[in-house]
């Protein structure tokens, strides 16, 4: 997808669409940033009998440096991801995703990555929160509504890493000044997701060193990262990494169900 138009407003900056995303880098699970190649193996579209819906159908691997995917190393791997996009004649779009991931691998997340256009500043959510949580990091932040921007869900660690994710997500909306923009919704109370939601791309944080250093190389838009799941932090800094049920696990399919929609 690269483009996304809801009441004559685009909602992906650059034609950066949904892409796969496994990167992240935090001092208790710090990772090396690898350049993630995206490649179109399959694509259908197929409109429904009644004309309401437009199912369009994508096949694709990702490939990046296999060293990064197990401490074992290796070539460049692949892992194979699907996305189907269900368009409404109401604008609105169905997005189902399955990600493969490979046996033997230990990635920190696995979902999508979007930009957003600058205007969409202003987030509100139904999920866990308001500070930042990961899945072995939420007990204290309780399930509520809350309100933020995306320039109050930075996190000012002293060494710059991967931060604001919030999990179990219900809806999502980012919205500019007027309150208008772009609602992402779980059409299942069984299809939770997490989200972050800044102003940098994982590789700008990377390679920053200290938190100071963002505030050169801020971007206007938006990068909205969807997780199907997220590894937990652990305490491997200074004690035991992450307990066995808060692992991404290899080989296994991961899957995401989200609704975009507008926000009016």
């Amino acid at each position: 997808m690269t483009h996304l138009q809801m009441n004559g407003q685009e909602m992906i900056h650059g034609q950066q669409g949904p892409v796969f995303n496994w990167y992240r880098s935090i001092s208790n699970d710090t990772r090396q940033w690898a350049d993630t190649r995206h490649a179109v193996k399959a694509f259908d579209a197929v409109v429904s009998d009644d004309c309401q819906t437009v199912t369009v159908s994508t096949a694709l691997e990702a490939t990046w440096d296999g060293s990064l995917l197990s401490p074992s190393g290796g070539s460049r791997r692949g892992l194979p991801y699907r996305i189907v996009y269900t368009i409404h004649a109401d604008g609105a779009v169905d997005l189902d995703a399955a990600f493969d991931v490979p046996e033997g691998s230990e990635l920190p997340r696995v979902g999508l990555q979007m930009m957003l256009p600058a205007a969409l500043e202003n987030v509100e959510w139904y999920g866990r929160g308001p500070m930042e949580n990961y899945p072995d990091r939420s007990d204290c932040a309780f399930v509520g509504r809350y309100k933020s921007t995306v320039d109050g869900m930075r996190e000012h660690y002293v060494r710059t890493q991967s931060m604001g994710e919030r999990c179990d997500t219900r809806w999502l909306t980012l919205t500019d000044r007027q309150g208008k923009g772009l609602r992402i919704e779980a059409p299942l109370s069984s299809s939770l997701f997490a989200f972050s939601a800044q102003h940098w791309t994982d590789r700008e944080v990377w390679e920053a060193k200290y938190d100071h250093e963002l505030d050169n190389c801020r971007r206007a838009e938006v990068v909205l990262c969807l997780d199907a799941a997220m590894r937990g932090l652990g305490n491997a800094s200074c004690g035991p990494a992450q307990l066995p049920q808060y692992n991404v696990k290899g080989g296994q399919t991961y899957s995401l169900s989200l609704r975009l929609a507008s926000e009016q």
